[in-house]
């Protein structure tokens, strides 16, 4: 029966000593809540969530404006400024003729045989095609 007592009164030791370690951790805990609560109010909470929605709202405005909403006047003008820009930068572009001379124009003849040196390579790769077909000797 003591033994049983004493057992007992061993785990209740154990669990006080828990327990003291969990209060401990929930004063440690509430203590660095109460600091972040200074540094962090809820109104600087909320400016910064209203800071964030101007933000998007901006850039929800650009985005329309880019967003290819761009008229058929508006497209001639942007072309006709990048043809002024692309003259301003390159000059005056070579003309390109409309159509082939009518005039014919003379070509050099072609050969009708092979020519030297083609022939000097395929008899060279013949002469080493003949040397690999032959037996080593033993």
């Amino acid at each position: 029966m003591q033994l049983l007592n004493l057992e007992h009164m061993t785990q209740t030791i154990e669990y006080s000593l828990i327990e003291m370690d969990i209060v401990a951790g929930l004063k440690k805990g509430n203590e660095v809540l109460a600091q972040i609560h200074k540094e962090m109010s809820v109104e600087a909470v909320e400016k910064l969530m209203d800071d964030t929605a101007d933000a998007i709202a901006y850039q929800n405005e650009i985005d329309e404006a880019i967003s290819g909403r761009i008229t058929a006047d508006d497209m001639e003008d942007i072309v006709a400024e990048l043809d002024a820009i692309l003259h301003e930068q390159l000059g005056e572009a070579p003309r390109v003729p409309d159509s082939l001379p009518a005039e014919s124009v003379e070509l050099p003849n072609v050969p009708d045989r092979p020519l030297p040196a083609h022939e000097a390579v395929q008899s060279s790769k013949s002469k080493n095609r003949q040397r690999l077909e032959e037996p080593m000797p033993a």
